[in-house]
C-alpha cells in the first residue's frame, strides 16, 4: 500500500515540477525541510531564515516563492503555526516528493538545484549577528496572550513578578522522545540541577518568580518557594504554553538545551553554560556565557583558554571526544552559577557593574576566543558581542593567559 501511493504520489507531481521547472527562468519556486524534530532548530533556523530573508541574503534576483513543509517529526506545533504565519508551510506528503525529483533531476543533469532553498547562511549559527539586527518576528494573537494569562493564573504564576526561566539539561528529554538513539555522547552537557538551588533562591529574593522548564525532567528540583514553579510536573504544561513562557519570561538561564533557541528568537536576555567553548552563543549583546571547566586528568588542572583551543577542545562535541584527550568536564560550581546569576540580574535591569579592568578583562576575551571556529555548516561565529561571566574573569585571571 505504501508503495502504491509512492509511485500515485510521484505520477502526480511528475507534471506539476516540470511547470515549475519551466516557470524557473521567470518565476522561481523554492522549497525546504523545516528541521522540526528538534524544538531548538526548528526555532532558530526559522528565524535566522526570516531575518536574511528581510535583509536580502541568500535570495534569488528574480520574483520567488519560498514553500517550506515540516520534518517526520515535529517537536512544537505550535511553534510550528506561528511560523507558517510568517512563511508558506505545506503538508509534507506534498512537497516532499517535490524535493525528491528536484534532487534526482539535479543529480542527474549534474546541475545546481535552484528550487532547494538550502541552509541558512551558518546554519543554526548566528555568524552574521542577525539576531541583533532584526526585530522579532513572531507574535501572540490577543486571544493567545489572553488564554495564556488564563493558564499562568490557574499555574498560580504571581504575574506582578518578572519571570525567570531556568532550563537545565539532562536524559529525559531524548531518551523519551527518542527512545532508540544513543544519547551518551552528549552526558558531557547535562548539569547537576542541585547547583542550580542557591542561584534559584536568590532570585526568589530579588523578586522574580522562577519557573523551572522543560517537556520531561529526571527529578524535582528542591525548592520550598510560592514564587517557584517545576514546570515538567505541572498539569498545566503544554506546547502552547512552553512557547508563551518563553515570550512572557524577563531573562532566562539555561544549560544548553533547545527551549533556550525560543528566547533568543523573542530576543530575551540570556545565560547560558556550555562545555563546548565554541557552541556558546556569543552573536548577540543580550547574552552572558560561561564554560563548564575543563581539567586536564593529568595533573588535575583547569585548562585555560589558550590550552582549550590548542588541543581542539572547544570544538569537542561528544563525550568520547574529551575522554580521549583526558579532559574531565567539570559543572561550574554553585558559585559560579550564582555570580553570573547576580550579574544577569544587573545586566537585565540596567544596572552598571563594570569598571574600566572589568572592560579590559571582557577585550582580552574577545580577543582570544576561536571565532574563527568552523562546523558543519560553515562559520559557528561572528563579531564576538557575547560577555563571559566578568566574576569568573576576576577570580581566574590566569584563564585568559
Amino acid at each position: 500500500m505504501i508503495l502504491f501511493l509512492k509511485i500515485l504520489m510521484f505520477l502526480i507531481m511528475t507534471p506539476i515540477f516540470i511547470l515549475i521547472k519551466l516557470l524557473s527562468p521567470f518565476y522561481l519556486i523554492r522549497w525546504h525541510e523545516i528541521p522540526s524534530e528538534r524544538i531548538g532548530h526548528l526555532a532558530i533556523e526559522s528565524e535566522l531564515y526570516l531575518c536574511e530573508k528581510n535583509l536580502r541574503i541568500n535570495t534569488p534576483n528574480k520574483p520567488f516563492l519560498d514553500i517550506f513543509f515540516p520534518g517526520k517529526k515535529i517537536s512544537n506545533n505550535f511553534l510550528l503555526k506561528m511560523y507558517s504565519r510568517k512563511f508558506l508551510v505545506f503538508p509534507r506528503f506534498i512537497i516532499a516528493p517535490l524535493c525528491r525529483l528536484s534532487r534526482e533531476f539535479s543529480k542527474i543533469l549534474k546541475i545546481k538545484d535552484v528550487h532547494e532553498i538550502g541552509n541558512n547562511t551558518s546554519g543554526s549559527y548566528d555568524s552574521l549577528n542577525l539576531i541583533d539586527q532584526n526585530p522579532s518576528f513572531l507574535n501572540f494573537t490577543k486571544n493567545e496572550i489572553s488564554y495564556g494569562d488564563g493558564i499562568l493564573n490557574k499555574m498560580r504564576v504571581n504575574t506582578k513578578k518578572k519571570i525567570v526561566l531556568l532550563l537545565l539539561r539532562d536524559n529525559s528529554y531524548i531518551s523519551k522522545e527518542f527512545p532508540n538513539a544513543d544519547n551518551t555522547y552528549y552526558d558531557f552537557r547535562n548539569f547537576d540541577i542541585n547547583l542550580f538551588i542557591p542561584s534559584v533562591y536568590r532570585l526568589i529574593d530579588l523578586g522574580y518568580f522562577v519557573i523551572r522548564m522543560g517537556k520531561y525532567a529526571e527529578r524535582k528540583l528542591q525548592i520550598n518557594s510560592e514564587n517557584f514553579l517545576d514546570y515538567p510536573f505541572c498539569d498545566y504544561k503544554s506546547e502552547f504554553m512552553d512557547i508563551f513562557l518563553s515570550y512572557k519570561c524577563f531573562f532566562c538561564i539555561s544549560s544548553g538545551t533547545g527551549l533556550q533557541e525560543v528566547a533568543k528568537i523573542f530576543r530575551k536576555k540570556l545565560v547560558q553554560f556550555d562545555a563546548t567553548l565554541a557552541g556558546l552563543p556569543t552573536n548577540s549583546k543580550d547574552y552572558l556565557i560561561l564554560n563548564k571547566n575543563l581539567i586536564d586528568k593529568k595533573n588535575m588542572k583547569k585548562l585555560s583558554l589558550k590550552q582549550i583551543v590548542k588541543v581542539g577542545a572547544h570544538l569537542f562535541m561528544e563525550t568520547e571526544q574529551f575522554e580521549r584527550a583526558n579532559i574531565l568536564v567539570k559543572d561550574n560550581s554553585e558559585e559560579e552559577i550564582l555570580d553570573i546569576t547576580n550579574e544577569v540580574h544587573m545586566f537585565a535591569n540596567n544596572q552598571n557593574y563594570y569598571d574600566k579592568n572589568d572592560h579590559n578583562l571582557q577585550k582580552k576575551f574577545k580577543s582570544n576566543f576561536p571565532k574563527n571556529s568552523n562546523w558543519k555548516h560553515g562559520k559557528m561565529h561572528g563579531e564576538i558581542k557575547a560577555n563571559y561571566s566578568i566574576n569568573f574573569l576576576r577570580k581566574n585571571l590566569d584563564w585568559l593567559n
